[in-house]
């Protein structure tokens, strides 16, 4: 890798699928760019998600009622929401802005701002793969809701009302149309629902590793550090990013770093709270099932999908920081309802990995310029969307940044918004 001395270059700070998708917009448009992280592309979140393009993901997670919801699932161990107890107190300001956007209206502007985001998903995919290898590992496929029964549906029809009314198309099966659909779910659940209109990557990390490469291959840089800082002149212009590896030149710069992007994020005049939301996944390795397409375990808020050589059960939520342990319960809850639903699955050995959800209290990425200083830009807060949300997020950067025509309103997606839904 050459020396960084190239002021001209625009540094992108994050190599998930966001900033690399940011990467590779910004230079099909003709710009240089340097990708900067302190772990390989596309190691983190980007890589242990359940690899779903999600265009119907379009419901946040406080709906009306969770209020009365939530004390009995932290206290629950076989519910899908889990807090480490001990970041209660430094959480306590998040979940009351997070909460109060649980209420109908707020609830519908949210679903509203993530279905501009989420509806063209495949498509989005599909471009910034062309002509890689990384588009071999993109399926069109249905995504399957598994429910105990139809009750168990009626009592979810809020959020499929919500899809609904945001032209998501879905049809319901009952037992015996999910076995014919798919061998493996006969009598697994008493109802289901097929979302149309979603995709699938086969191997998230992989997917991510090649369109890195695609950037490298093109003339992108990529720089293995942790930016600790990024400092500015008197006019409010960045001058450099200070780096475990000492100070890099700059005067672009891109904040793409998930979870990890709050304290920056803060200096830059971003207003909305960040914080991680984890994730969690299990790996049956060389499984004797494969499934026609991805399946949501709706009772346990988990998807399981057939991956490349093995069977990824990835989802849950946990409130509890970057720099807390991983925890056991969510793991456990993963297997004993896979053992629960599928007794005879086989497979040689089993994997375990937590991640990092980036959240905000409305649910919402931020997209943006920084409020308080010039030429650096912000893109960071997916929650669950962000490999469905990456490459668009990324091509919407590049537009702003390089100040091309764009009819886009992003007011939804502002750094200076307070994380209420007005």
């Amino acid at each position: 890798m050459r020396a960084l001395t190239d002021t001209s270059d625009i540094l992108v700070i994050g190599a998930g699928i966001v900033g690399v998708s940011t990467a590779i917009w910004l230079q099909r448009s003709g710009a240089s760019v340097t990708l900067i992280d302190r772990d390989e592309p596309g190691s983190a979140t980007s890589y242990g998600n359940a690899g779903i393009l999600a265009s119907a993901s379009v419901v946040p997670v406080p709906t009306p009622g969770i209020l009365k919801k939530v004390p009995g699932m932290l206290l629950n161990p076989n519910k899908a929401l889990f807090l480490k107890w001990s970041q209660l107190p430094r959480l306590l300001p998040f979940f009351y802005k997070y909460l109060l956007n649980s209420n109908s209206d707020s609830v519908f502007k949210i679903s509203n701002a993530l279905s501009y985001i989420l509806y063209d998903t495949v498509e989005q995919h599909l471009e910034i793969s062309k002509g890689t290898n990384a588009e071999n590992y993109i399926t069109t496929n249905d995504l399957i809701f598994g429910y105990s029964d139809k009750i168990a549906f009626e009592n979810d029809r809020y959020s499929w009302d919500l899809k609904r009314k945001h032209g998501h198309k879905f049809s319901s099966l009952s037992r015996d149309d999910l076995a014919k659909y798919d061998k493996n779910l006969k009598n697994k659940f008493g109802f289901a629902v097929k979302c149309m209109n979603h995709g699938t990557i086969s191997d998230p990390g992989v997917y991510i590793s090649e369109l890195f490469k695609s950037f490298i291959n093109k003339g992108g840089k990529f720089l293995k550090a942790e930016v600790k800082d990024i400092l500015f002149d008197d006019f409010r212009n960045p001058v450099s990013l200070n780096t475990n590896n000492g100070d890099i030149p700059c005067n672009r710069a891109v904040l793409t770093s998930g979870a990890w992007s709050a304290g920056l994020a803060r200096k830059l005049g971003a207003k909305i709270p960040l914080t991680s939301e984890r994730g969690y996944h299990v790996e049956y390795h060389s499984p004797n099932i494969k499934f026609k397409a991805p399946v949501v375990i709706s009772d346990s808020k988990f998807i399981i999908h057939s991956m490349q050589g093995r069977l990824r059960c990835a989802g849950l939520v946990e409130f509890g920081g970057t720099s807390q342990p991983e925890s056991s319960h969510p793991f456990k809850l993963i297997e004993k309802k896979i053992e629960t639903l599928f007794p005879e699955l086989k497979y040689e050995r089993k994997t375990y990995w937590m991640g990092h959800r980036p959240s905000t209290t409305d649910s919402l990425p931020v997209i943006d310029i920084s409020p308080n200083y010039n030429n650096v830009w912000l893109g960071y807060g997916h929650q669950h969307i962000g490999l469905s949300a990456g490459p668009k997020t990324g091509k919407i950067l590049s537009e702003i940044i390089l100040s091309k025509n764009s009819n886009r309103d992003l007011s939804r997606f502002s750094a200076s918004r307070d994380g209420l839904v007005k």
